[in-house]
């Protein structure tokens, strides 16, 4: 644009790498403004195209302006058909569990006019892995590595898949996979430590946090998020906050420092505090006709229906029961009627088991938490049994038989990756 500033197409391209940018972990709120004001001054140069106005779209779905991003999606298909980033883009901003099918004939008709784009081919593979079609997102991403050997996003979902299928020395292998061909990686590295405390392996924790302060920088968003999950590993409340609230005003601000604050309340047994910070990071939940939007959204991720479990928690031990049993109900119906409709595996998730805990039955979640050992669904254990609503049951025969259970195959695992660096320091 310094050769030529009326070249829209550029200012595109500009708003593009802003908002990637942002995507991959650089959080800071200049990508933002700097996009909007990119998108700007292409449309004021060329109206008409349509990569611009899927730049726009974008803008428009982190701002939450459905209605809006919609049209400007259309507006891009109508004057940009071929433009498979416009199906990709779409997909990716379209939210929420019933929309997961949706979302894949997208991806489909983004990788039909870009059949060779690595980018759009993880996306398909990530989308069948939320749908619980773990074989099937297997065997794309190996597919896609066979092309496109170097391609971290594909060994960071190939790491996923065995995560959650309780292969977790798997799960470490391909992190570390996705590190050598992109060492700076802010989620491989996130994912790897979060992983690395789960089967309590500190040396391997701490060089992993060593490279994260390296390549992201010590006060990355990323970086003290690793911290984070260490202090709540220890039950260390208090130290969790003091990191969050160590990071830059701005950054402090975003909604999901703010979860992550409410987080470390609820762990603490500090109710109010905890839906106080719940209510800002998301207002929806003081609002029941909001609630089955929020319920539904991400749930594939096993996201947002377990903060309506917890909220709800939240809501309970705050003293306002009313609003706590309505959306301990509306989240319980609907992940046990329209959630395995969606979705195959869906007893891996670990959102249904924590509103059973509220219940009047809780054993309902032991039975449901014992499900998810079966299925090797036990990488965030470590977390999960820290939420006070386990209490109750803390010195119930089958928690404890359980817990023998989870640690025997954390065990295991453990063992497992210590014969792979045997293995390589031999080699």
């Amino acid at each position: 644009v310094e050769i030529d500033p009326e070249f829209a197409l550029a200012w595109v391209g500009i708003a593009d790498t802003h908002f990637l940018q942002f995507e991959y972990g650089d959080r800071r709120p200049l990508h933002l403004e700097a996009r909007k004001e990119a998108v700007a001054k292409a449309l004021a140069i060329d109206d008409q195209l349509g990569e611009a106005y899927t730049s726009l779209a974008t803008i428009l779905d982190n701002e939450q302006q459905p209605d809006e991003m919609n049209a400007a999606f259309q507006k891009a298909y109508e004057l940009s058909p071929n433009y498979a980033q416009a199906y990709h883009w779409n997909a990716e901003s379209t939210h929420g569990l019933a929309n997961l099918e949706k979302k894949l004939s997208l991806l489909y008709q983004a990788v039909r006019l870009d059949p060779m784009s690595s980018v759009i081919q993880v996306s398909i593979g990530e989308t069948l892995y939320l749908l619980g079609r773990f074989d099937e997102a297997m065997s794309q991403l190996l597919h896609l590595l066979e092309i496109d050997a170097g391609f971290s996003a594909a060994h960071i979902t190939i790491a996923r898949l065995h995560r959650d299928s309780g292969r977790m020395a798997e799960a470490v292998k391909w992190y570390r996979e996705a590190l050598v061909h992109d060492p700076g990686n802010a989620n491989a590295l996130l994912l790897l430590a979060y992983i690395l405390i789960s089967l309590e392996d500190m040396e391997g924790f701490s060089a992993t946090r060593d490279l994260m302060s390296e390549q992201l920088g010590p006060d990355n968003l990323m970086t003290t998020g690793a911290g984070y999950w260490l202090k709540l590993d220890q039950s260390d409340w208090d130290g969790a906050l003091a990191l969050l609230k160590s990071l830059p005003p701005p950054v402090q601000e975003y909604p999901l420092v703010i979860s992550l604050i409410s987080d470390a309340h609820l762990f603490d047994g500090e109710f109010q505090e905890a839906l106080d910070y719940a209510l800002i990071a998301k207002p929806g939940w003081s609002d029941p006709n909001a609630w089955p939007a929020l319920i539904e959204s991400n749930s594939g991720a096993g996201r947002n229906s377990g903060a309506a479990c917890q909220v709800a928690g939240m809501f309970l031990g705050a003293g306002n029961p009313e609003l706590g049993n309505a959306l301990l109900m509306q989240t319980i119906d609907f992940l046990e009627n329209e959630f395995p409709r969606l979705v195959q595996n869906a007893d891996s998730q670990p959102d249904l088991g924590i509103c059973y805990l509220l219940t009047d039955d809780p054993n309902r979640a032991l039975t449901h938490f014992e499900r998810r050992v079966d299925l090797g669904a036990f990488h965030d254990w470590r977390r999960w049994s820290k939420l006070p609503f386990w209490e109750p049951l803390r010195k119930h025969p089958r928690y404890l038989a359980m817990v023998d259970r989870i640690e025997s195959k954390l065990e295991e695992q453990r063992k497992l990756i210590e014969l792979e660096v045997s293995s390589a320091n031999v080699d």
